[in-house]
């Protein structure tokens, strides 16, 4: 069995093989003081099967994400939220995962599995051509995220999976940790990356590291179960749990607090992964079917 094979059916709950469907719900985001609230859902893929990976760009304009067509194959497309049209970046005879949005826009990158079962980042233009891998010998990279111009944030796929800063001047990347979960996300503002540590089955931890210096600093503990969370501009990070929204910001919180339940807006599935867009007024998360 090929090790991407491996990492789909394993390490990643919920990512494409045998997994249950998706759909990628956007709302309108609102934050007065230490409140959070939402409002609006729009579903963007009304569709059966698999979309997944959302991220805003283009001031929180376009989305970008993954969908999976016939055969298991999955591409990238663009949502416009003003004309409410999806459009397929490119067609291609491989399958492409996880889209950022780098260089104002300008480009992107995302997670390619190549035909011989490597899982390497590449960087495309948003028009979906000209592309180029971010590093040359970095394999089995099963997620990412820009921490500045020339480091990321990468999960590497292995046993156990690991979490590595990759730098594109020297093209190497540094282990941090081990038993990582898949969110990856810059500290607002500051000089950290923060990730989720799995430090035995049910004990999850959020934690942070400079990656100067390579200090890890905890955060706070996951929701029982949650893996996945964004960060608004101010610090503060929103989690989901089963299809209840959940806050925590370390200046003005001393847990959890809940802010919303999606069944309240006739949403009763559960959501997991969620991505908010710069300017802080959307926030898109991916719902069950």
């Amino acid at each position: 069995m090929h090790r991407h094979i491996f990492f789909i059916l394993i390490f990643s709950s919920g990512y494409i093989y045998g997994q249950q469907g998706s759909e990628i719900y956007l709302f309108d985001l609102a934050i007065a003081l230490d409140n959070v609230s939402i409002a609006n859902p729009i579903n963007i893929t009304e569709r059966p099967g698999y979309d997944n990976q959302p991220h805003f760009y283009h001031k929180g304009k376009k989305v970008l994400f993954t969908s999976m067509e016939a055969g298991n194959h999955t591409n990238i497309y663009s949502y416009n939220l003003k004309s409410g049209k999806t459009k397929k970046i490119f067609n291609t005879y491989v399958s492409e995962y996880s889209p950022i949005p780098i260089e104002k826009d300008k480009y992107f990158t995302c997670i390619v599995v190549e035909e011989n079962g490597d899982q390497r980042l590449w960087k495309y233009k948003m028009n979906g051509r000209g592309r180029s891998p971010v590093f040359e010998h970095i394999k089995f990279v099963g997620y990412h995220c820009w921490i500045d111009d020339q480091r990321l944030g990468l999960f590497i796929v292995g046993e156990p999976n690991t979490l590595q800063i990759g730098n594109t001047i020297t093209g190497n990347s540094l282990r941090v940790t081990e038993k990582i979960g898949r969110a990856l996300h810059p500290m607002p503002g500051e000089n950290l990356l923060t990730f989720v540590q799995k430090k035995d089955a049910i004990h999850w931890v959020i934690k942070s590291v400079n990656p100067d210096n390579l200090v890890m600093t905890d955060v706070i503990d996951t929701l029982p179960g949650s893996e996945d969370f964004c960060i608004l501009n101010d610090g503060t990070f929103l989690m989901g749990q089963g299809n209840a929204l959940f806050k925590y910001n370390a200046k003005t919180d001393i847990d959890w607090s809940k802010v919303a339940d999606l069944s309240d807006y006739g949403i009763t599935s559960n959501f997991n992964r969620l991505t908010v867009s710069a300017n802080n007024k959307k926030l898109a998360v991916v719902v069950m079917e």
